[in-house]
Protein backbone atom coordinates (compact mmCIF):
# COMPACT_ATOMS: atom_id res chain seq x y z
CA UNK A 1 0.00 0.00 0.00
CA UNK A 2 1.38 3.88 -0.92
CA UNK A 3 0.34 6.15 1.23
CA UNK A 4 -1.59 9.47 -0.01
CA UNK A 5 0.54 12.08 0.74
CA UNK A 6 -2.24 14.28 0.31
CA UNK A 7 -4.38 12.60 2.56
CA UNK A 8 -1.68 10.72 4.57
CA UNK A 9 -4.93 8.89 6.54
CA UNK A 10 -6.91 8.24 4.44
CA UNK A 11 -8.60 4.72 4.11
CA UNK A 12 -6.24 3.78 6.72
CA UNK A 13 -8.54 3.40 9.65
CA UNK A 14 -6.77 6.79 11.38
CA UNK A 15 -8.41 10.05 12.27
CA UNK A 16 -5.88 12.97 12.82
CA UNK A 17 -5.72 13.17 16.92
CA UNK A 18 -8.29 10.07 17.37
CA UNK A 19 -6.93 6.36 16.48
CA UNK A 20 -10.80 4.43 14.89
CA UNK A 21 -10.33 1.07 15.94
CA UNK A 22 -6.96 0.18 14.35
CA UNK A 23 -4.93 -2.35 16.91
CA UNK A 24 -1.05 -0.95 17.88
CA UNK A 25 -0.01 -3.69 15.86
CA UNK A 26 -1.79 -1.94 12.64
CA UNK A 27 -1.04 1.42 13.59
CA UNK A 28 3.13 0.74 13.93
CA UNK A 29 2.90 -1.14 10.37
CA UNK A 30 0.69 1.68 9.04
CA UNK A 31 4.11 4.16 10.35
CA UNK A 32 6.43 1.83 8.67
CA UNK A 33 4.29 1.90 5.26
CA UNK A 34 4.81 5.58 5.83
CA UNK A 35 8.25 5.29 6.52
CA UNK A 36 9.11 3.41 3.32
CA UNK A 37 6.59 5.49 1.50
CA UNK A 38 8.86 8.88 2.65
CA UNK A 39 11.94 7.41 1.54
CA UNK A 40 10.82 6.93 -1.67
CA UNK A 41 9.83 9.98 -2.30
CA UNK A 42 12.75 11.66 -1.37
CA UNK A 43 14.99 9.23 -3.26
CA UNK A 44 12.86 9.80 -6.47
CA UNK A 45 13.32 13.84 -6.09
CA UNK A 46 16.43 14.02 -4.62
CA UNK A 47 18.31 15.82 -7.81
CA UNK A 48 14.97 18.12 -8.67
CA UNK A 49 13.59 19.29 -5.11
CA UNK A 50 10.79 21.54 -6.32
CA UNK A 51 8.35 23.39 -3.55
CA UNK A 52 5.79 21.29 -4.15
CA UNK A 53 8.03 18.51 -3.46
CA UNK A 54 8.82 20.17 -0.04
CA UNK A 55 5.18 20.24 0.60
CA UNK A 56 4.54 16.58 0.18
CA UNK A 57 7.75 15.88 2.50
CA UNK A 58 5.84 18.06 5.02
CA UNK A 59 2.37 15.64 4.63
CA UNK A 60 4.60 12.90 5.73
CA UNK A 61 6.20 14.53 8.54
CA UNK A 62 3.09 16.07 10.08
CA UNK A 63 1.71 12.57 9.31
CA UNK A 64 4.57 10.58 10.76
CA UNK A 65 3.91 12.73 14.23
CA UNK A 66 0.34 12.07 14.18
CA UNK A 67 0.60 7.94 14.15
CA UNK A 68 3.68 8.37 16.68
CA UNK A 69 1.26 10.08 19.23
CA UNK A 70 -1.27 7.87 18.70
CA UNK A 71 1.06 4.66 18.92
CA UNK A 72 2.49 5.66 22.31
CA UNK A 73 -0.83 6.69 23.39
CA UNK A 74 -1.45 2.90 22.76
CA UNK A 75 1.72 1.41 24.60
CA UNK A 76 1.28 3.59 27.84
CA UNK A 77 -2.59 2.32 27.70
CA UNK A 78 -4.45 -0.72 27.07
CA UNK A 79 -7.69 0.43 24.82
CA UNK A 80 -10.68 -2.22 24.29
CA UNK A 81 -13.76 -1.41 22.72
CA UNK A 82 -16.95 -0.97 23.87
CA UNK A 83 -20.22 -0.42 22.55
CA UNK A 84 -21.78 1.35 24.56
CA UNK A 85 -23.70 4.05 22.78
CA UNK A 86 -24.11 3.35 18.69
CA UNK A 87 -24.23 7.04 17.96
CA UNK A 88 -21.09 7.61 19.87
CA UNK A 89 -18.15 8.16 17.13
CA UNK A 90 -15.23 7.11 19.84
CA UNK A 91 -16.81 3.72 21.45
CA UNK A 92 -13.44 2.73 22.77
CA UNK A 93 -12.48 3.38 26.00
CA UNK A 94 -9.07 3.16 27.95
CA UNK A 95 -9.10 0.67 30.70
CA UNK A 96 -7.13 1.15 33.84
CA UNK A 97 -6.49 -1.53 36.72
CA UNK A 98 -5.48 0.16 39.98
CA UNK A 99 -3.90 -1.25 42.68
CA UNK A 100 -6.39 -3.24 43.84
CA UNK A 101 -7.14 -5.10 40.65
CA UNK A 102 -10.15 -2.62 39.80
CA UNK A 103 -10.79 -1.71 36.90
CA UNK A 104 -11.29 2.57 35.90
CA UNK A 105 -12.41 3.60 32.56
CA UNK A 106 -10.77 7.07 31.47
CA UNK A 107 -12.18 8.88 28.77
CA UNK A 108 -10.54 10.75 26.04
CA UNK A 109 -11.33 14.97 25.26
CA UNK A 110 -12.79 13.47 21.94
CA UNK A 111 -15.30 10.74 23.73
CA UNK A 112 -18.26 11.37 26.24
CA UNK A 113 -18.69 10.35 30.26
CA UNK A 114 -22.00 9.45 29.82
CA UNK A 115 -21.31 6.81 27.51
CA UNK A 116 -18.32 4.76 29.54
CA UNK A 117 -20.03 1.51 30.20
CA UNK A 118 -20.72 1.57 33.72
CA UNK A 119 -22.16 5.44 33.98
CA UNK A 120 -24.32 4.92 31.04
CA UNK A 121 -28.12 4.43 30.62
CA UNK A 122 -29.92 5.48 27.94
CA UNK A 123 -30.36 9.21 27.73
CA UNK A 124 -33.50 11.00 26.32
CA UNK A 125 -34.26 11.81 22.60
CA UNK A 126 -37.03 14.13 23.60
CA UNK A 127 -35.10 17.15 25.24
CA UNK A 128 -31.48 18.24 24.42
CA UNK A 129 -30.95 19.48 28.31
CA UNK A 130 -32.65 16.99 30.44
CA UNK A 131 -30.44 17.91 33.70
CA UNK A 132 -32.12 21.09 32.57
CA UNK A 133 -35.83 19.90 32.55
CA UNK A 134 -35.33 17.46 35.58
CA UNK A 135 -34.40 20.43 37.36
CA UNK A 136 -36.66 22.89 36.07
CA UNK A 137 -39.55 19.90 36.58
CA UNK A 138 -38.41 19.29 40.26
CA UNK A 139 -38.97 23.33 41.07
CA UNK A 140 -42.48 23.37 39.29
CA UNK A 141 -43.64 20.03 38.89
CA UNK A 142 -44.53 17.77 36.12
CA UNK A 143 -46.65 20.30 33.75
CA UNK A 144 -47.94 19.73 30.25
CA UNK A 145 -44.61 21.10 28.69
CA UNK A 146 -42.24 18.18 30.64
CA UNK A 147 -41.13 15.98 28.14
CA UNK A 148 -42.50 12.66 28.57
CA UNK A 149 -38.53 11.01 30.00
CA UNK A 150 -38.68 13.69 32.66
CA UNK A 151 -41.92 12.80 33.96
CA UNK A 152 -41.00 9.41 33.65
CA UNK A 153 -37.58 9.86 36.09
CA UNK A 154 -39.11 11.74 38.28
CA UNK A 155 -41.97 8.91 38.99
CA UNK A 156 -39.55 6.76 39.78
CA UNK A 157 -37.98 8.55 42.30
CA UNK A 158 -34.56 9.90 43.29
CA UNK A 159 -34.94 11.97 46.69
CA UNK A 160 -31.56 11.04 49.03
CA UNK A 161 -31.27 12.68 52.88
CA UNK A 162 -28.97 15.04 50.92
CA UNK A 163 -31.45 16.28 48.01
CA UNK A 164 -31.31 14.17 44.49
CA UNK A 165 -29.77 11.99 42.94
CA UNK A 166 -29.57 13.01 39.01
CA UNK A 167 -29.80 10.00 36.76
CA UNK A 168 -26.34 8.53 35.74
CA UNK A 169 -27.31 9.63 32.30
CA UNK A 170 -28.33 13.00 33.23
CA UNK A 171 -25.55 14.13 35.35
CA UNK A 172 -22.92 12.60 33.20
CA UNK A 173 -24.31 14.94 30.67
CA UNK A 174 -23.66 17.84 32.89
CA UNK A 175 -19.74 16.62 33.55
CA UNK A 176 -19.60 16.31 29.86
CA UNK A 177 -20.61 19.67 29.05
CA UNK A 178 -18.44 21.13 31.54
CA UNK A 179 -15.54 19.41 30.16
CA UNK A 180 -16.09 20.93 26.59
CA UNK A 181 -15.86 24.17 28.17
CA UNK A 182 -12.73 23.41 30.06
CA UNK A 183 -9.13 24.69 28.64
CA UNK A 184 -7.30 21.83 30.34
CA UNK A 185 -9.36 19.11 29.06
CA UNK A 186 -9.25 20.74 25.35
CA UNK A 187 -5.54 20.25 26.00
CA UNK A 188 -5.91 16.96 26.21
CA UNK A 189 -6.34 15.78 30.48
CA UNK A 190 -8.08 12.64 30.39
CA UNK A 191 -10.86 11.75 32.75
CA UNK A 192 -11.05 8.67 34.49
CA UNK A 193 -14.63 7.70 36.11
CA UNK A 194 -13.98 6.18 39.39
CA UNK A 195 -15.82 3.36 40.18
CA UNK A 196 -14.48 3.14 44.25
CA UNK A 197 -13.25 5.93 46.77
CA UNK A 198 -9.28 5.94 45.81
CA UNK A 199 -7.53 5.19 42.87
CA UNK A 200 -4.02 4.10 42.49
CA UNK A 201 -1.92 3.21 39.91
CA UNK A 202 1.64 2.99 38.89
CA UNK A 203 3.87 5.59 37.58
CA UNK A 204 7.39 5.51 36.01
CA UNK A 205 9.82 7.81 37.56
CA UNK A 206 12.64 7.31 35.05
CA UNK A 207 13.50 5.14 32.33
CA UNK A 208 16.01 2.30 32.14
CA UNK A 209 19.68 2.48 30.32
CA UNK A 210 20.29 0.55 27.51
CA UNK A 211 24.13 0.10 26.71
CA UNK A 212 26.24 -1.65 23.99
CA UNK A 213 28.21 -4.86 25.41
CA UNK A 214 31.12 -6.62 24.53
CA UNK A 215 31.02 -10.25 23.68
CA UNK A 216 31.49 -12.03 26.23
CA UNK A 217 30.88 -9.41 28.82
CA UNK A 218 27.46 -8.95 31.03
CA UNK A 219 24.66 -6.66 29.81
CA UNK A 220 24.37 -3.42 31.72
CA UNK A 221 22.38 -3.49 34.83
CA UNK A 222 20.10 -1.26 34.87
CA UNK A 223 16.94 -0.14 37.37
CA UNK A 224 13.54 1.33 36.87
CA UNK A 225 12.09 3.09 39.65
CA UNK A 226 8.40 3.19 40.59
CA UNK A 227 6.11 5.52 41.93
CA UNK A 228 2.44 5.72 42.98
CA UNK A 229 -0.32 8.19 41.98
CA UNK A 230 -3.48 8.12 43.95
CA UNK A 231 -6.50 9.90 43.11
CA UNK A 232 -8.91 10.65 46.64
CA UNK A 233 -11.79 11.97 45.49
CA UNK A 234 -12.64 15.68 47.02
CA UNK A 235 -15.77 17.54 47.16
CA UNK A 236 -16.16 20.11 44.22
CA UNK A 237 -19.40 21.96 43.68
CA UNK A 238 -21.24 24.82 43.30
CA UNK A 239 -24.25 26.60 43.86
CA UNK A 240 -26.65 28.77 41.27
CA UNK A 241 -29.63 30.75 42.12
CA UNK A 242 -32.44 31.57 39.70
CA UNK A 243 -35.53 33.34 39.88
CA UNK A 244 -38.64 31.50 39.60
CA UNK A 245 -40.20 33.43 37.12
CA UNK A 246 -37.58 32.86 35.03
CA UNK A 247 -38.13 28.90 35.42
CA UNK A 248 -41.63 28.84 35.29
CA UNK A 249 -41.77 31.17 32.40
CA UNK A 250 -38.58 31.21 30.50
CA UNK A 251 -39.23 28.73 27.42
CA UNK A 252 -35.34 28.21 27.26
CA UNK A 253 -35.01 27.85 31.14
CA UNK A 254 -34.12 24.21 30.81
CA UNK A 255 -30.65 25.32 28.65
CA UNK A 256 -29.60 28.24 30.56
CA UNK A 257 -30.19 26.09 34.05
CA UNK A 258 -27.56 22.99 32.56
CA UNK A 259 -25.59 25.59 30.69
CA UNK A 260 -24.77 27.73 33.78
CA UNK A 261 -24.06 24.70 35.99
CA UNK A 262 -21.99 23.49 33.23
CA UNK A 263 -19.82 26.27 33.17
CA UNK A 264 -19.41 26.86 36.99
CA UNK A 265 -18.01 23.22 36.53
CA UNK A 266 -15.53 23.67 33.80
CA UNK A 267 -14.09 26.62 35.69
CA UNK A 268 -13.75 24.28 38.97
CA UNK A 269 -11.93 21.76 36.48
CA UNK A 270 -9.57 24.69 35.27
CA UNK A 271 -9.05 26.32 38.46
CA UNK A 272 -8.13 23.22 40.40
CA UNK A 273 -6.72 21.44 37.57
CA UNK A 274 -4.36 24.09 36.33
CA UNK A 275 -3.40 25.81 39.85
CA UNK A 276 -5.12 24.01 42.34
CA UNK A 277 -2.97 24.47 45.83
CA UNK A 278 -3.05 20.55 47.01
CA UNK A 279 -3.65 21.75 50.18
CA UNK A 280 -6.68 21.36 52.45
CA UNK A 281 -9.64 19.69 50.33
CA UNK A 282 -8.15 21.55 47.49
CA UNK A 283 -6.98 19.23 44.91
CA UNK A 284 -3.59 19.74 43.20
CA UNK A 285 -3.43 21.74 40.20
CA UNK A 286 -0.83 20.40 37.23
CA UNK A 287 1.47 24.06 37.46
CA UNK A 288 1.86 23.36 41.37
CA UNK A 289 3.08 19.35 41.35
CA UNK A 290 6.46 19.48 42.57
CA UNK A 291 8.54 17.48 40.20
CA UNK A 292 7.35 18.77 37.02
CA UNK A 293 10.42 20.53 35.20
CA UNK A 294 10.60 24.49 35.49
CA UNK A 295 12.84 27.23 33.99
CA UNK A 296 13.18 30.31 34.75
CA UNK A 297 13.46 33.12 31.84
CA UNK A 298 14.79 36.18 32.21
CA UNK A 299 13.58 37.63 29.18
CA UNK A 300 9.32 38.20 28.73
CA UNK A 301 6.92 35.47 26.98
CA UNK A 302 8.10 35.11 23.24
CA UNK A 303 7.44 31.87 20.70
CA UNK A 304 11.25 31.41 21.42
CA UNK A 305 10.64 30.46 25.21
CA UNK A 306 7.37 28.41 24.68
CA UNK A 307 9.35 26.13 21.43
CA UNK A 308 12.04 26.12 24.44
CA UNK A 309 9.54 24.38 26.73
CA UNK A 310 8.26 22.04 23.79
CA UNK A 311 11.95 21.04 23.26
CA UNK A 312 12.54 20.02 26.78
CA UNK A 313 9.16 17.94 26.43
CA UNK A 314 10.36 16.07 23.26
CA UNK A 315 13.47 15.47 25.04
CA UNK A 316 11.87 13.17 27.41
CA UNK A 317 10.33 11.42 24.08
CA UNK A 318 7.43 12.78 24.35
CA UNK A 319 5.23 14.86 22.14
CA UNK A 320 3.28 18.12 23.37
CA UNK A 321 -0.03 18.24 22.75
CA UNK A 322 -0.98 22.23 24.02
CA UNK A 323 0.58 25.18 25.63
CA UNK A 324 -1.26 26.71 28.47
CA UNK A 325 -0.85 30.36 28.86
CA UNK A 326 -2.55 33.12 30.85
CA UNK A 327 -5.10 35.06 29.26
CA UNK A 328 -2.93 38.15 29.21
CA UNK A 329 0.03 36.63 28.10
CA UNK A 330 -1.19 34.40 25.44
CA UNK A 331 -2.71 38.14 23.87
CA UNK A 332 0.82 39.92 23.71
CA UNK A 333 1.81 36.59 22.12
CA UNK A 334 -0.22 36.48 19.21
CA UNK A 335 0.51 40.20 18.75
CA UNK A 336 4.29 39.73 18.21
CA UNK A 337 5.33 41.34 15.05
CA UNK A 338 8.60 41.70 13.22
CA UNK A 339 10.93 44.63 12.83
CA UNK A 340 8.25 45.68 9.93
CA UNK A 341 5.03 45.36 11.86
CA UNK A 342 3.93 41.94 10.04
CA UNK A 343 2.36 39.44 12.03
CA UNK A 344 4.53 36.74 13.35
CA UNK A 345 3.21 33.30 13.56
CA UNK A 346 4.41 30.30 15.78
CA UNK A 347 7.57 28.50 14.58
CA UNK A 348 8.06 25.00 13.15
CA UNK A 349 8.37 23.57 16.28
CA UNK A 350 5.03 24.67 17.91
CA UNK A 351 2.84 23.92 14.76
CA UNK A 352 1.34 21.16 16.00
CA UNK A 353 1.27 22.74 19.60
CA UNK A 354 -1.82 23.94 20.54
CA UNK A 355 -1.97 27.53 22.30
CA UNK A 356 -4.82 27.72 24.88
CA UNK A 357 -5.49 30.89 27.48
CA UNK A 358 -6.65 30.45 30.70
CA UNK A 359 -7.30 32.80 33.67
CA UNK A 360 -6.28 30.26 36.15
CA UNK A 361 -2.90 30.63 35.23
CA UNK A 362 -0.45 32.98 36.53
CA UNK A 363 0.90 36.06 34.72
CA UNK A 364 4.50 35.51 33.03
CA UNK A 365 4.26 31.58 33.00
CA UNK A 366 2.78 28.46 31.31
CA UNK A 367 2.77 25.23 30.77
CA UNK A 368 3.55 23.09 27.66
CA UNK A 369 3.38 19.27 27.58
CA UNK A 370 1.26 15.73 26.12
CA UNK A 371 -1.67 16.43 28.53
CA UNK A 372 -2.49 13.06 28.30
CA UNK A 373 -0.64 12.33 30.89
CA UNK A 374 -2.74 14.47 33.42
CA UNK A 375 -5.97 13.40 34.71
CA UNK A 376 -9.19 14.11 36.56
CA UNK A 377 -10.61 11.49 38.56
CA UNK A 378 -14.35 12.20 38.59
CA UNK A 379 -16.91 9.40 40.45
CA UNK A 380 -19.78 8.76 39.12
CA UNK A 381 -23.27 10.66 39.45
CA UNK A 382 -23.81 14.54 40.64
CA UNK A 383 -25.61 14.78 43.48
CA UNK A 384 -28.17 18.19 43.30
CA UNK A 385 -29.66 19.77 46.47
CA UNK A 386 -32.72 22.40 45.99
CA UNK A 387 -33.34 25.12 48.97
CA UNK A 388 -33.81 28.80 49.36
CA UNK A 389 -32.18 30.91 52.03
CA UNK A 390 -33.65 33.63 53.62
CA UNK A 391 -32.83 36.07 50.73
CA UNK A 392 -33.50 34.28 48.22
CA UNK A 393 -37.16 33.06 49.51
CA UNK A 394 -37.12 37.21 49.89
CA UNK A 395 -36.37 37.35 46.51
CA UNK A 396 -38.18 35.07 45.50
CA UNK A 397 -35.12 32.84 43.90
CA UNK A 398 -34.34 29.08 44.04
CA UNK A 399 -30.94 27.76 44.59
CA UNK A 400 -29.57 24.52 43.36
CA UNK A 401 -26.41 23.50 44.78
CA UNK A 402 -24.66 20.99 42.05
CA UNK A 403 -21.77 18.98 43.43
CA UNK A 404 -19.49 16.05 42.55
CA UNK A 405 -16.25 13.85 44.09
CA UNK A 406 -12.43 14.17 42.16
CA UNK A 407 -9.00 14.72 42.30
CA UNK A 408 -6.33 15.54 39.62
CA UNK A 409 -3.45 13.25 38.73
CA UNK A 410 -0.10 13.73 37.18
CA UNK A 411 0.58 10.26 35.49
CA UNK A 412 4.09 11.67 33.66
CA UNK A 413 5.45 14.28 35.46
CA UNK A 414 8.51 14.08 32.49
CA UNK A 415 5.82 14.74 29.66
CA UNK A 416 5.57 18.70 31.13
CA UNK A 417 7.26 21.34 31.43
CA UNK A 418 6.28 24.95 33.33
CA UNK A 419 8.47 28.05 32.58
CA UNK A 420 8.24 31.57 34.57
CA UNK A 421 8.97 34.44 32.44
CA UNK A 422 10.04 38.07 33.37
CA UNK A 423 7.42 40.47 32.71
CA UNK A 424 7.92 43.11 30.13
Amino acid sequence: MTINVLDPFAGAGVVKGVSTGKSLKELREFKNQLATDMQKHLDANENDWKDEHEAQHGSYVSAMQDVTKQIRRRESLDVPSFGSDANDQSASYVTMIDGAGKRHFAVTKEQKFANVPFVGGSRPRDCRYAAGEYLRAMVTGVTSSTPPSIGAALSRGNATSAGYLLPPQFSADVIDLARSKSVIMEAGAITIALTGADFSIGRLLNDPEVKPKAENAKFHESEITLGRTTITPRLIGCIVTASREMIEDAPNAAELIQLSMASALANSLDRFGVHGLGTGEEPMGLMNYPDVASTSDSDPISYINVAGAAMAVRVNNHEPMAAILNTIDDHVLGMTTDSQGRWLGPPPPLENVMRLESTHVPQNSFVVGDFTKFAWGIREGATVEIGETSEAFERHQVCFKIFFRGDTALIDSTAFHKVTTNAE
